[in-house]
């Protein structure tokens, strides 16, 4: 690859968060049923990173809809970075979640995070 968990550690060193965990679930493998809420639950405070977001299964990706949806509404502390190696598809998006509108300055894009430090 290109580096991008490792981007996504060096974003979350340098923030107020360092302290707390920081995981990476990796979208593309086999999930086992829970193990998506299991991350996020160990990575209260900290980051969670969703690697190859564009392949996860739609099972995974229902989960996922309902942690992102708990954490809008405050009831989940956890930073959420995701890469992807094909950009906004796959079954998570079709489920409604919005495409990124903000470019970096790679050119790529990215959803605008909640307001948490």
């Amino acid at each position: 690859g290109v580096g991008k968990s490792e981007s996504a550690r060096a974003v979350h060193d340098a923030s107020p968060r360092a302290s707390s965990a920081f995981a990476v679930l990796d979208a593309s493998s086999s999930i086992p049923e829970g193990g998506v809420f299991d991350t996020f639950r160990a990575a209260t405070g900290g980051t969670v990173v969703i690697d190859r977001i564009d392949q996860v299964s739609t099972p995974v990706a229902s989960e996922l809809v309902q942690i992102l949806e708990a954490r809008e509404r405050g009831e989940l502390d956890v930073r959420v970075l995701a890469t992807s190696r094909r950009g906004s598809s796959g079954p998570l998006f079709s489920r409604g979640f919005r495409a990124p509108r903000h470019p970096t300055a790679e050119g790529t894009a990215r959803r605008p995070a909640a307001p948490h430090p």
